[in-house]
């Protein structure tokens, strides 16, 4: 990040365009779980992502219910595999 890829659908391979991140979350999945979580912030010089701690919303059977607050560092960038080979 602070790309995304917009669906293509020119073709089956078309792995899609490159655009800029919005405010809001990114959610990212291991083994069908929530493994990390961060808000997009958006300003004038930019755009930072901000960890939110899941382990502390975490709770058996899922998360704790209300909104999850970012409190890590900002970061300007995140590196994401955007395909997993298994």
């Amino acid at each position: 990040l602070p790309f995304v890829a917009l669906p293509g659908s020119k073709t089956v391979d078309d792995l899609g365009t490159p655009v800029l991140a919005r405010a809001g979350y990114v959610y990212v999945f291991y083994q069908e779980q929530l493994w990390r979580e961060l808000e997009i912030q958006v300003s004038e010089t930019g755009n930072t992502y901000h960890d939110i701690d899941l382990a502390r919303y975490r709770q058996r059977g899922g998360f704790l219910p209300g909104e999850r607050k970012a409190t890590g560092v900002a970061l300007e960038d995140i590196w994401l595999p955007a395909l997993w080979n298994n």
